[in-house]
């Protein structure tokens, strides 16, 4: 006689949920906290320039606490003033500054190396524990993730690198392979 209770969903409807949830979906494209940053990408460059423009601004301006998490714990605003925040304020930041420059950006929700592999036929948020962000130029995926500095557009780190992400948009989902496109270097 209990109330009915829904332990397993799709992924689908898990990220229909996320995005109209205040911590992560909600958060997305409110322009006006990045408008600073902005203001200096010229919105004549091309994408590429514009993506790493953007890239290399979000992670001059913003210090990564080290944490991980799939919601964002303050507001983006607050992170954006504070100048410090954990991995998913951190890249929701980042997809912001892009949407606001005309890139196509969006959150992809993974599980780093050290939280496991995710199994796509057990749809649970938990599998999950932080996001990077997907900048989509002629139908190729650019991963980014704006904590660690020596990377550059098209890196991941080797604890990010763990098989797929789930791309979430309010039109749908898609199965995004970990991958670094780009070589790495340091700088």
């Amino acid at each position: 006689n209990s109330d009915l209770r829904t332990y397993s969903s799709s992924w689908e409807k898990i990220a229909s949920d996320l995005m109209i949830n205040d911590n992560f979906g909600a958060a997305l494209n409110r322009h006006a906290m990045v408008k600073e940053l902005t203001d200096a990408i010229n919105l004549n460059d091309s994408i590429k320039k514009k993506i790493e423009t953007a890239y290399n601004l979000i992670r001059q301006n913003l210090k990564w606490d080290e944490s991980y998490g799939i919601f964002i714990d303050k507001t983006l605003k607050s992170v954006s003033s504070t100048k410090q925040g954990n991995m998913t304020e951190i890249n929701l930041l980042l997809i912001n500054l892009l949407r606001s420059v005309g890139v196509e950006a969006y959150p992809v929700l993974i599980s780093t190396r050290s939280n496991g592999k995710i199994n796509r036929f057990n749809p649970r948020l938990s599998s999950f524990n932080t996001v990077v962000a997907l900048a989509k130029v002629k139908g190729k995926n650019i991963l980014m993730d704006a904590t660690i500095s020596y990377l550059r557009p098209g890196q991941l780190t080797y604890n990010c690198i763990n098989g797929e992400g789930l791309m979430v948009s309010k039109e749908g989902i898609a199965w995004v392979p970990l991958l670094s496109t780009e070589q790495y270097f340091s700088s």
